[in-house]
């Protein structure tokens, strides 16, 4: 008859078992330390912030947002984009408290998002838009410049700012609709705290669309405002009346 096999035996030393890993302490947010990093890992991922907060301001989310929470999919369907790359901006977007993600998958706008949005005072889509696509792009040269002088426009455009301005009206019209959406927050400040009644004319040099010059005229019955651009570009608007008796002017300037 057979003999039974018998099963090896396992040596001591050479049987494995389960591996136990220390449970590791989540990092204490009071440590300076731990902050100071968390606070710089911030800072490394604002070029991301600024493209996300680009990416939204150019398709106009906020807008979409204006009428309620909407999906990820319902938003890209309106501005006309990838609804799961749209999706994974949106909670970018919602990390930085710009949105709001609720259940459902939806996306609805916080204080902060409503700033995008086109059809409110003071809005910030335009700045927005021009960080994103002017200024972003520009701020790669830094390093070139602080080396070697000049501007990191300069570095990176091989042009002075206002002359590339002037061979690329689309650039142009991004730039001055950063400048108008700023120039509407700072004019009532600018005019409530200045008393402009003493004044027969006020000139904005440079002024775009002259909202400065728009609010100090109205700031006294004796004040006239006028806003001066460079001759070709973007920047003045058409002639039109205004102010106390029409007497407000757009001329258009040189550089």
């Amino acid at each position: 008859p057979r003999r039974p096999q018998r099963r090896p035996g396992r040596h001591p030393g050479l049987t494995v078992r389960p591996v136990t890993h220390p449970v590791t302490p989540p990092p204490d947010a009071s440590d300076p330390g731990v902050a100071a990093r968390v606070r710089a890992g911030r800072l490394l991922d604002g070029f991301l912030t600024t493209q996300l907060l680009y990416v939204a301001a150019k398709l106009g989310v906020a807008d979409v947002l204006a009428d309620g929470p909407r999906t990820g999919a319902e938003v890209a369907e309106v501005v006309g984009a990838d609804p799961d790359l749209l999706t994974r901006v949106l909670r970018g977007l919602a990390l930085e408290e710009v949105l709001e993600e609720r259940d459902g998958g939806r996306f609805a706008l916080t204080e902060v998002g409503a700033c995008l949005r086109s059809d409110v005072a003071g809005s910030m889509r335009g700045p927005v838009v021009a960080r994103g696509e002017l200024y972003y792009q520009a701020a790669a040269g830094m390093l070139a410049a602080v080396r070697h002088g000049g501007t990191a426009f300069e570095q990176v455009y091989g042009d002075r700012f206002f002359a590339y301005l002037a061979r690329h009206p689309e650039q142009e019209a991004v730039f001055q609709g950063s400048m108008s959406g700023r120039a509407e927050q700072e004019a009532g400040d600018v005019v409530a705290a200045y008393d402009f009644s003493r004044l027969g004319w006020l000139v904005d040099v440079g002024g775009g669309h002259g909202d400065p010059a728009r609010g100090g005229a109205a700031g006294g019955p004796g004040a006239a405002g006028g806003a001066g651009g460079p001759a070709g570009g973007g920047g003045a608007g058409p002639p039109a009346a205004g102010g106390r008796g029409g007497r407000r002017a757009l001329r258009a300037g040189r550089r």
